[in-house]
């Protein structure tokens, strides 16, 4: 009778690391097909509207998340990065305003987003800043 009693316990604990051994592995599937699921994300595609040295234009993306963290990368014509983060609203759009002190020089600037998680931006697209000058020749 104890025999029987021994074997079924070692049956027991076998059946018990079986268990925590599959979910170990499943975590460990879980936690690496999240992953792989950022990789996927879409780039995203920024648009933003030229403007006038010393004034505020609008940055936007449109994601086909909602409530999701974007990053917005703006390169300026002096080739220094600024990184604003956003979040996206229910419909998927993500806006920032690029402030008046962030547009004092003009030039061209360029402008790209991507998922918090994602490690590249999407395609940049540029814009122009112009000098906030009234020409003698108007």
């Amino acid at each position: 009778m104890l025999q029987k009693n021994i074997d079924l316990l070692r049956f027991t604990i076998s059946i018990y690391k079986g268990f925590l051994l599959t979910g170990y592995w499943l975590l460990l599937f879980l936690a690496c097909h999240n992953t792989s699921q950022a990789a996927e994300l879409p780039a995203l595609e920024t648009h933003v509207s030229d403007t006038i040295a010393g004034y505020t234009t609008l940055v936007k993306t449109e994601s086909p998340f909602a409530n999701q963290e974007i990053v917005f990368d703006i390169i300026k014509p002096d080739q220094t990065h600024l990184i604003i983060h956003g979040t996206s609203n229910q419909k998927g759009e993500a806006m920032i305003d690029l402030y008046d002190y962030h547009t004092k020089q003009a030039g061209i600037y360029q402008a790209a987003a991507r998922f918090n998680h994602q490690d590249e931006f999407g395609k940049y697209t540029s814009f122009q800043v112009y000098a906030d000058e009234v020409s003698p020749h108007s």
